[in-house]
């Protein structure tokens, strides 16, 4: 019924801190969390192919960085996700409405 990452949850800065992570351990720039706001939408592979440098956007590195980004994110989806302002009393409501 609804989308969950970017709907129901904020997991913005979640996905960002471990594409950020992906990228550091590579030494490749990071980004600032309002890059993310562009850069997701299409998928974790898509999100890591707009991260890189457009110079190591070939096959091989986007696969070795899209596997790193979601071993990274596999242990850190939570810490900083939370849900949107009124969600939780929105889904409350739907609850007793049936």
């Amino acid at each position: 019924m609804f989308d969950l990452d970017g709907t129901l949850l904020d997991t913005l800065e979640d996905l960002g801190d471990a594409v950020n992570l992906t990228l550091r351990e590579r030494n490749l720039p990071e980004h600032p969390y309002p890059f993310f706001r562009h850069a997701v939408g299409d998928g974790a592979r898509m999100l890591i192919t707009r991260s890189l440098p457009e110079n190591l956007r070939d096959h091989d590195t986007v696969g070795a960085a899209h596997d790193s980004l979601r071993q990274h994110y596999a242990t850190t989806w939570n810490i900083k996700t939370h849900t949107y302002a009124g969600i939780d009393d929105m889904l409350r409501t739907l609850k007793q409405q049936g």
